[in-house]
């Protein structure tokens, strides 16, 4: 029986060359001083990394870091051709946000920057899922974020901005405060569909 064999259902032995880190992660400052010591540790036996990762999008075997990027890059540094990890099904931007924020905190807080980053893509994403469920209800066709790979911060609110594009559109002949009314009330502002 191999260490492969022996492993708990949901973990596994992964090459580190097939791990990439995740292009949207909480966490943009990476602390060299903490790869560093991590890497040493791996070296000297003393830690066995443990990622948390995902199907990459658009790559058939290979995986997304979920979280665990400065674990990665130590193991990296220490030379492991091979890494264990636990698999996660493919996750959601919102699902994947909530994980790596809360792994993050965990951790070590974010900076200020990141956090406020991290707050308003929460948003953002969810305010997309908010005006998706208004084009479908209003039948108009458009691509769904779950099915586009966003590469960068900035594809979000340009995806939202062509979503509003569309609700605009939508809405052509249509008194243009009740549509926003409307979604006003989805995102909580307008309790009851009443205007404030």
């Amino acid at each position: 029986m191999t260490e492969h064999d022996r492993l708990p259902a949901g973990l596994a032995i992964v090459p580190v060359d097939l791990i990439q880190p995740c292009p949207i992660q909480p966490r943009v400052n990476v602390s060299v001083e903490f790869v560093d010591k991590l890497s040493t540790s791996i070296k000297a036996g003393r830690h066995q990394p443990l990622l948390e990762v995902e199907p990459a999008p658009g790559h058939r075997g290979k995986y997304q870091i979920v979280f665990g990027e400065q674990r990665w890059r130590a193991a990296k540094a220490a030379g492991l051709l091979e890494i264990l990890v636990r698999i996660h099904p493919h996750l959601g931007y919102l699902e994947r946000l909530e994980k790596q924020y809360e792994e993050n905190r965990l951790r070590a807080d974010l900076d200020l920057v990141e956090e406020a980053h991290c707050i308003l893509l929460d948003k953002t994403i969810r305010d997309i899922a908010v005006a998706e469920q208004l084009l479908r209800d209003s039948l108009v066709p458009f691509q769904p974020l779950d099915e586009k790979r966003i590469l960068h911060r900035e594809e979000f609110a340009e995806h939202l901005d062509g979503l509003r594009k569309l609700l605009i559109k939508a809405a052509d002949g249509k008194p243009i405060d009740l549509v926003l009314m409307k979604l006003g009330s989805a995102l909580g502002r307008y309790p009851g569909g009443d205007a404030a």
